[in-house]
């Protein structure tokens, strides 16, 4: 029994971790057409960052290189 349950975690998590690197891969290649279509998003961004939420730093950079990102509400990460 415990051979079984340990086979469906592994294949489980195994299955998992394809799906999510296919979403990244996705939204990688979406990401390389819009630069490509937005000659600006190629610019680099130097920020100093310390103890505050990650969401505000989206939206700061949003403000300064007037870009409309929607943060939807999400814990707060420190960074």
């Amino acid at each position: 029994m415990k051979k079984i349950l340990f086979a469906l975690i592994v294949t489980a998590s195994f299955h998992w971790t394809m799906a999510q690197n296919s979403r990244v891969q996705v939204l990688e290649e979406r990401l390389n057409e819009i630069e490509a279509s937005v000659p600006e998003l190629k610019g680099k961004v130097d920020f100093t960052l310390n103890g505050a939420p990650v969401r505000e730093l989206l939206r700061a950079m949003a403000e300064t290189h007037k870009l409309n990102i929607n943060v939807r509400d999400l814990p707060d990460l420190i960074i």
